[in-house]
């Protein structure tokens, strides 16, 4: 495994950049600790870790990886292999901290580029001094930023992710969904395509937790229910931000000069931090007016109907949902071939 890693690395630094290598060897170094610190979980009888002491309830959560590994592979056919096998011990409070950045008066994310992943719209760092210096950077060159901590993460498939002690955290739904949409990454990714691969992800890590709780508690189960509220919550929320980003593009569109743009900008922040957070005291503080913290939650959203869609056609069947992504043409925009499918125009009207 270590020799397999340091090879994937010293690929990824010769066809970087110079500025990119630096990145690449210094979070290359930090996930090599993440991987070789990983410990082996032993199946035999209950599942333990050596050297970890876990209590009944974490023992639990570990065993139901198992059940949610062996279900995604079985019934989902997502290409789990080997990742979540091994268990970490997570000593901050996530396991790293992604940046995102925006035109302070447009909704255009920036985007930085990497071998064999192509752009993303996103930075991850493994500590948060590092993302919030690569933050402090963006933002005195006038973008928007926003920093936002990561429970879990996937490396594509190169190495095998283990289970983060933050997942043992979780409630059995929320378990499922962060591991059935990291292993959707595992097994489908379009390179330069943030939006779309996360929409994806998105859409398989629910329909999948779906049929995995129906399966593993039953249809009127506690645990299917509170997932559920889970994603209505969730969806509220989405429809908030939703309408926000709608006004701060027409607002952005318009001819107002940048004074009165940034002005008005900042009001619709706070009204939607208020729809948002009515409990908090300074709602503005927790959704502060960064067109970067709005594109960082729209990527998860923007084509989840678009993929439901889809999905529907194969008639719930996210094996061969997976198989038709599998064998779209190696493009930087998947969404055509998608449409073309559905029988949608680009503006998805359909022809």
């Amino acid at each position: 495994m270590k020799n397999a890693i340091r090879a994937g690395m010293a690929l990824l630094l010769l066809s970087s950049t110079a500025c990119q290598s630096f990145y690449l060897l210094d979070q290359g170094i930090k996930n090599l600790d993440i991987l070789e610190g990983a410990i082996e979980i032993e199946s035999n009888g209950e599942p333990h870790v050596d050297g970890v002491d876990l209590n009944d309830e974490e023992t639990e959560k570990l065993a139901l990886i198992g059940q949610i590994r062996q279900f995604a592979a079985e019934e989902l056919g997502l290409a789990v292999g080997n990742a979540y096998t091994s268990f970490y011990e997570v000593p901050d409070d996530a396991i790293s901290y992604a940046v995102t950045a925006a035109h302070p008066l447009a909704l255009v994310p920036y985007q930085w580029r990497f071998p064999f992943v192509g752009r993303v719209a996103y930075k991850g760092y493994f500590e948060r001094a590092d993302a919030e210096a690569e933050a402090k950077r963006l933002h005195d060159e006038g973008w928007d930023i926003h920093i936002s901590p990561v429970a879990a993460f996937s490396t594509l498939g190169w190495f095998d992710d283990p289970v983060l002690s933050t997942m043992l955290e979780y409630s059995a739904g929320g378990l499922a969904d962060v591991i059935i949409h990291e292993l959707a990454h595992r097994t489908v990714y379009f390179k330069n395509a943030t939006d779309v691969n996360e929409s994806m992800a998105t859409l398989v890590g629910r329909h999948g937790t779906r049929l995995f709780l129906r399966k593993r508690y039953g249809d009127n189960s506690e645990q299917l229910q509170q997932y559920e509220r889970n994603l209505r919550l969730n969806d509220f929320r989405s429809a908030i931000l939703s309408r926000l980003r709608n006004d701060l593009d027409a607002l952005y569109r318009s001819q107002f000069d940048a004074d009165r743009k940034l002005l008005r900008k900042k009001e619709l922040f706070a009204h939607a931090s208020e729809l948002l957070f009515p409990q908090a005291d300074h709602p503005e503080s927790v959704l502060p007016p960064s067109n970067a913290n709005i594109i960082s939650r729209k990527q998860y959203s923007d084509h989840v109907e678009l993929f439901a869609q889809v999905l529907d056609i194969f008639g719930g069947e996210t094996r061969k949902f997976m198989a038709f992504l599998k064998e779209l043409p190696d493009s930087d925009d998947p969404l055509p071939e998608i449409r073309k499918l559905l029988g949608l125009d680009e503006s998805g009207q359909r022809t």
